[in-house]
């Protein structure tokens, strides 16, 4: 990726035969993990290369979280899954409720429940915190609300609860704790919840809360959990208008959120290096259908997580698609191979290679056999074309682990094509009609009409633009009544 940052530049990633929507991504232990439909999870070690499996028989699986050296994942069966590597998972019973997030801390997990919230020192004897005090989470009335997602971060945990709808019209607040028994209720921040919890997440000292909400926009950002401020509320640097808010990554001095779509709108993800400022960084350096087209195939469906880890960031969506910005591995691997090009004399032509594969890669461009002297980046361009160019134009790109040759690209050099056209000059009265006729040289005169011309000027010249297409011709004009 040279001097890019790991998210100016994202790939789509293939598992083969996976059609099932992924709603989560989590990273760990060398590993992503990413979870979804029908038990499915897929796993990569480099964001590059995937492969599917199953937990079994634990239906949808909602989100996934590496906490304490372990990925968790949840769904909407009675039970949290465990795994070290995301191949081998073990199912612990989580009576009594749905975990929809949990999060570890200060020796304790923490789970964000369709009702109560649950602690557990273990991870395996779940409790619920309103049990153990029932003034340790800050109720609205008693067992009026619920944790909808929760992280740790700094010190503490911070999730996001709701108000019951028929006391607050389901908004939300902010709540903390440093031991997970105790909870603090933090300002209040009225975003209507009917539509999803969205997930609270943290990195590089940054927690982020993307709320799900259908016509909610905006990024709520906070450095200790408990003072916030929304990023793309008002004014609005983010794109407004979109329904789904996914999840935040971070890695290497970079955040990156994956925002709003539609369905059957492609996903916005947005990077930052100082939670301030946020630029679009989803660009495509291939299509993703015919590798002939010039323009990039619509990536359709929405987006429902992301992670950072590997040098780069996963992102994960509808229909089982996968996203990559990072660095890659291995030997290098031909993304987008150059295209062939038709240019005239004197014009600039520019060939283009996108390859993935571990850094640093090194590049040397070839015209035919010849290696090209100074041809040593991912684009190689001729800034005035003459006709010696003309041939075949390919690109060796190498690093420690091997290398790949790319695809011949023919350039075709041509003239400009210059035409040479018979003027007849025509003095008259301005506004009088003409009729132009002619007749051809060297045979018997045979006079045919070729234009009719309103004189726009005492003294006008019109050229006969299919005179290139006779050997000689003689004219003459007559002004009509």
């Amino acid at each position: 990726m040279n001097a890019q940052a790991a998210s100016d530049l994202w790939f789509r990633r293939t598992v083969p035969g996976l059609t099932a929507d992924l709603h989560s991504v989590a990273f760990g232990n060398g590993q992503f993990v990413a979870v979804g439909a029908d038990s499915t999870v897929v796993r990569s070690g480099d964001g590059v290369h995937w492969t599917s499996s199953t937990t079994g028989t634990a239906g949808s699986l909602t989100r996934v979280r590496f906490l304490n050296g372990a990925f968790v994942a949840m769904g909407p069966a009675h039970q949290l899954l465990f795994s070290t590597d995301g191949l081998s998972w073990e199912a612990r019973s989580f009576p009594g409720a749905v975990a929809t997030d949990v999060a570890y801390g200060n020796g304790v997990y923490v789970s964000a429940t369709d009702v109560d919230p649950y602690y557990s020192t273990d991870g395996l004897q779940w409790t619920p915190i309103a049990e153990r005090d029932p003034n340790a989470f800050p109720w609205v009335t008693p067992n009026s609300a619920e944790l909808r997602t929760v992280t740790f971060s700094a010190g503490r945990f911070v999730g996001i609860r709701a108000y019951h709808p028929k006391v607050f019209s389901g908004s939300m607040e902010y709540v903390s704790s440093v031991n997970g028994l105790d909870w603090t209720l933090g300002p209040a921040d009225y975003i209507p919840l009917d539509g999803g919890a969205g997930t609270i997440d943290q990195g590089l000292g940054l927690f982020a809360f993307a709320p799900q909400v259908p016509g909610v926009v905006g990024l709520h950002l906070s450095t200790d959990g408990t003072a916030w401020n929304c990023v793309g509320c008002s004014p609005t640097p983010m794109p407004t208008g979109y329904e789904v808010g996914a999840a935040f990554g971070a890695q290497s001095g970079v955040r990156v959120t994956v925002l709003y779509g539609f369905a059957g709108i492609e996903p916005r993800i947005f990077s930052t290096v100082n939670g301030v400022d946020w630029t679009p960084s989803l660009q495509f350096p291939t299509p993703f259908e015919d590798p002939n087209l010039a323009y990039y195939a619509p990536l359709r469906g929405f987006a429902r997580g992301v992670a950072a880890g590997a040098g780069g960031f996963a992102v994960v969506g509808d229909g089982g698609y996968i996203l990559h910005s990072g660095p890659g591995s291995g030997a290098p691997t031909i993304v987008s191979q150059p295209v062939g090009l038709s240019v005239a004399v004197g014009q600039a032509a520019a060939f283009k290679v996108v390859v993935s594969g571990a850094p640093p890669i090194s590049y040397q461009w070839y015209h035919g056999e010849q290696p090209i002297d100074g041809a040593t980046e991912a684009t190689f361009t001729l800034s005035s074309v003459q006709t010696t160019d003309a041939g075949s134009y390919k690109v060796v790109a190498s690093n420690g682990a091997g290398s790949v040759t790319s695809q011949p690209a023919l350039l075709e050099v041509a003239f400009l094509h210059i035409k040479m056209y018979a003027g007849v000059q025509l003095d008259g009265t301005v506004g009088k009609t003409y009729r132009i006729e002619a007749t051809e040289v060297g045979t018997a005169p045979n006079w045919q009409p070729v234009a009719e011309v309103v004189l726009p000027s005492s003294h006008y010249v019109w050229f006969d633009t299919g005179s290139p297409d006779h050997a000689t011709r003689l004219y003459r004009a007559t002004e009509l009544p």
